[in-house]
């Protein structure tokens, strides 16, 4: 079920100069906001969640993340290059028994098999496999629960995190934020700290909000989208 694909190569393509972190710094993208600079974040054995609405930048983060790491990417809808990133593609892209049949595979198959060495995992459209209201499957909570002893470091990229497993987004260590403006989304955001809701709302195109968990969150200057 799905396929998997090697990059070619790992770390470097010519098309994606503005697709790379050193190591990781998001401060990169700290303009001149009155905040402190965040400082080079180590992600393996991390939780992170990633939101925003289509064309915010929010993959593009998730690419800078990838390229970082030795870095498999489940990819439903053939947004990451394979002559860039290892990535695995499911044949289905709907909830339900197949998608979380094949999720299951891919995980214990490719990803926990310690021959492949993998430091972290990103999970773009994360709501299809890990919807609100749902359980997880089996192999996703093994991964949130023990990612830290496994030294495995995940994110999940989703549109707006009430789509999104509440306890993938409450048990994150961080989270990126672009600009949300639904009602639930703020109350969300509200309720996960003070303040965080109105930061968001603010936010201008490409633009986001890195939050660390129990922390405090930055504003970081807008993504350079081509």
């Amino acid at each position: 079920m799905g396929d998997s694909e090697q990059a070619s190569h790992h770390n470097g393509d010519p098309t994606a100069g503005k697709e790379s972190l050193e190591p990781v710094q998001l401060a990169k993208h700290v303009a001149e906001y009155p905040v402190k600079e965040l400082e080079p974040v180590d992600l393996r054995g991390k939780r992170v969640v990633i939101c925003g609405l289509p064309g915010s930048g929010k993959t593009i983060v998730s690419k800078m993340i990838a390229l970082h790491y030795k870095t498999m990417v489940f990819d439903m809808h053939g947004e990451y290059n394979p002559q860039v990133y290892e990535r695995w593609r499911p044949e289905n892209n709907q909830y339900g028994a197949p998608l979380l049949a094949e999720f299951d595979q891919a995980m214990n198959n490719i990803v926990f098999n310690p021959l492949n060495g993998f430091e972290f995992l990103v999970i773009d459209e994360a709501h299809q496999y890990f919807p609100n209201g749902r359980m997880l499957p089996p192999s996703m909570m093994k991964l949130n629960a023990y990612n830290r002893h496994m030294g495995l470091g995940f994110a999940c990229v989703t549109h707006r995190p009430t789509q999104l497993k509440t306890d993938l987004v409450e048990l994150a260590h961080y989270c990126a934020f672009f600009k949300l403006s639904g009602r639930n989304d703020l109350q969300f955001l509200r309720d996960l700290y003070p303040g965080l809701d109105a930061e968001v709302f603010s936010l201008g195109p490409h633009e986001f909000v890195w939050y660390e968990a129990g922390v405090g969150f930055t504003r970081c200057a807008p993504i350079q989208v081509a």
